[in-house]
């Protein structure tokens, strides 16, 4: 479970993922030791994901995206597989006959 502060840190992050951990710290009234033990709890407990860049992909010239049906016979093999196509960015599930939506970006 997790508490007011731990709420607030997670807010901050994900504002701005390069926040400084002292000032992190400081939005939350905390010294930096304990604030850096709640930032390694909230990742260790999957509350905290990773920190990701966020792209334009329209100043690359990479703005194509494209949603492709997929139809297989057994959707966990979609799930299981689906990783080896490096621009897939969400499987979206689907009632029958479609047993998902693939959301990829050209990179």
């Amino acid at each position: 479970m997790i508490d007011k502060i731990d709420e607030k840190i997670i807010k901050l992050l994900a504002k701005n993922g390069r926040i400084k951990l002292s000032d992190i710290a400081k939005h939350v009234n905390l010294s930096i030791s304990p604030c850096q033990a709640r930032l390694k709890k909230l990742e260790n407990q999957k509350y905290i994901l990773g920190y990701h860049a966020r792209v334009n992909y329209e100043k690359m010239q990479k703005a194509h995206v494209a949603f492709v049906q997929v139809v297989l016979s057994d959707s966990p093999t979609l799930n299981s597989n689906i990783n080896i196509i490096p621009s897939t960015m969400r499987i979206t599930s689907a009632r029958n006959p479609i047993r998902g939506i693939v959301n990829s970006k050209q990179i």
